[in-house]
């Protein structure tokens, strides 16, 4: 026995040691290198600030971008002509908009973009009328939602829904729509949002699955096809969002002599931990789950509260390798009804989810065809304070597809109309009710 605790004893020594000098060579040593570059940063001014910035966002692409192969682009000569213009902009401002994000925009992948470093909202204070900061507001946009769809053939800005009711919808505005100019200007305590649109052509209108002027969308209930025709007019629209508490992400409750309601907006542990917990607590006759403002996250996190133990869900795909995703639930499995509400908003997992409840038999997706954002993205610290988002995996489906550039399409769609808009009418959610036999 003597021995045995004498042999654990020194085992335990040798690992310490090992962890202490891991510490002191390999650890310590790239904190202080790092900290020595934090305080270079900090001296630096003008154009040799950006440049810095620049330099750290190219070197975060170069070591997790998905494909190391930079298929499609030029990347040497994209990377300089775009350093050229980051020591030239005027200010951190015009290095994110002018130079960054289109270094962004010129990858033919989502999940690629820069956000400037954080800061809350002005608004004016009603106690004494001057302007100060406000965590706790945030704008709501209008009721808009603006999206960018990933096809193919490019990408580019769509209304993707409208709150009804909303000031946006009550000035006009169609989910639908092609964005050409989205502008939004600070009014006190409210800001003033002008956005102008214009149709797309046929073949536009096909490839990207949306609509323009002049274009007929069927709708399927009942076997009854409905035609709509929502049209996308040359035309400006102004109008107001104003600043309010910030809302909950998640939204579960039973609808009127129907069904149970269950909308989140991100997949993380939080949000997901409150959809099983409905789950849980739902009947046999059916849930419908609401996708259609979901921006993503991680899609295993919904669907091991649905799918068998151990089937296998989908791949991801790094530099590195394959690697198969399967579900693996600990707690109680949803075996009822399901319908799936999508729309040009949902990206990412809100796409992978939609996709393997459907190919696996366990949900009718109803809605409109998704925005064809599905990546793995990483987010990375710039030494500013900014981020930088990077796709670092590519989502392989079982048959071997890949939802990038392509989105997911509805098993039923359904295109809202300009008066059900105004009106307050949510078309898609009465057809997921009807389709539970509600």
């Amino acid at each position: 026995m003597f021995r045995f605790i004498s042999a654990c004893a020194a085992l335990f020594i040798i690992l310490l040691s090992i962890c202490v000098g891991y510490f002191f060579i390999v650890v310590a040593p790239c904190n202080q290198a790092a900290q020595r570059q934090a305080d270079l940063f900090l001296t630096l001014k003008g154009p040799a600030r950006r440049v810095a910035i620049f330099d750290a966002a190219t070197r975060i692409i170069e070591a997790q971008y998905y494909d190391h192969r930079f298929t499609g682009l030029n990347w040497p000569l994209l990377r300089s002509q775009s350093r050229v213009r980051a020591e030239q902009a005027e200010d951190d401002f015009h290095l994110y908009w002018d130079v960054l994000v289109p270094l962004a925009m010129a990858f033919p992948a989502s999940h690629m973009g820069f956000t400037m470093p954080a800061s809350a909202p002005v608004v004016a204070s009603p106690r004494n009328g001057k302007t100060e900061t406000t965590p706790e507001c945030e704008f709501d946009a209008g009721g808009v939602t603006l999206t960018s769809i990933q096809r193919k053939t490019g990408r580019f800005l769509m209304v993707a829904e409208v709150t009804p009711e909303s000031p946006a919808a009550q000035a006009g505005v169609v989910p639908g729509w092609p964005v050409q100019v989205y502008s939004v200007q600070h009014d006190g305590n409210s800001l003033k949002n002008t956005i102008t649109v214009h149709p797309l052509n046929s073949v536009q209108q096909h490839d990207f699955g949306v609509t323009g002027e002049g274009a007929t969308v069927p709708a399927s209930r009942d076997n009854i096809r409905q035609e709509h025709k929502i049209s996308a007019p040359s035309l400006t629209i102004t109008f107001r969002s104003t600043c309010h508490a910030p809302q909950s992400l998640f939204e579960s409750r039973r609808l009127p002599d129907g069904p149970l309601y269950i909308r989140f907006d991100k997949f993380d542990a939080l949000e997901t931990n409150k959809v099983a917990a409905a789950l849980h607590a739902a009947d046999q006759r059916g849930v419908i789950i609401d996708l259609r403002f979901n921006t993503g996250g991680k899609p295993a996190l919904l669907l091991n509260q649905i799918m068998p133990r151990g089937a296998e869900l989908y791949r991801e795909k790094r530099s590195s390798g394959p690697k198969m995703v399967r579900a693996d639930y600990w707690t109680h499995r949803y075996t009822g009804k399901i319908v799936v509400l999508i729309g040009p908003a949902s990206k990412s997992a809100a796409e992978v989810v939609p996709w393997v409840l459907q190919h696996a038999g366990k949900a009718l997706l109803l809605g409109r065809p998704t925005g064809g954002a599905v990546l793995g993205a990483g987010f990375f610290p710039l030494p500013d304070g900014g981020v930088a988002e990077v796709a670092v995996e590519d989502i392989e489906m079982l048959d071997g597809s890949h939802l990038e550039g392509k989105g997911v399409r509805p098993d039923v769609e359904v295109y809202p109309a300009p008066e059900d808009v105004r009106s307050g009418k949510d078309a898609a959610l009465e057809a997921a009710i009807h389709a539970l036999g509600f």
